[in-house]
């Protein structure tokens, strides 16, 4: 798994730092408030990652069960035709899509940004 990973990981730590090089050469202040940002940025990409991944993972999920529906019904039309089975594969797709849809109306909105009043 890693070998997979390997190549990628090391181009994009040899981009970050010839672009930390060409960023020096340009404007040195520019490029420290530009790596001060790094730390920040990290631990919101982190945040939000830690609450994105369980709700796309079970998207994923009720995507796939829907999809495994769809695939049976069409690979198996004949079987579906022959035992009159259309009603209970319509019912059983609809009630996968109200499930998915149903995640998705479970899930709380999220404010973009967190608004905190300036005190004075």
């Amino acid at each position: 798994m890693f070998l997979g990973f390997g190549p990628m990981l090391a181009v994009a730590g040899l981009s970050f730092i010839a672009a930390l090089i060409l960023m020096l050469n340009m404007d040195v202040k520019l490029t420290l408030v530009t790596m001060l940002m790094l730390p920040p940025l990290y631990i919101v990409g982190a945040r939000m990652r830690k609450r994105l991944f369980p709700i796309s993972w079970v998207m994923l999920a009720r995507t796939a069960d829907i999809a495994t529906i769809v695939e049976e019904d069409v690979t198996g039309i004949r079987v579906v035709k022959s035992f009159a089975a259309e009603d209970a594969q319509i019912s059983l797709f609809m009630l996968s899509s109200m499930n998915g849809a149903a995640t998705l109306r479970s899930i709380p909105p999220q404010p973009a940004f967190h608004h905190h009043p300036v005190r004075r």
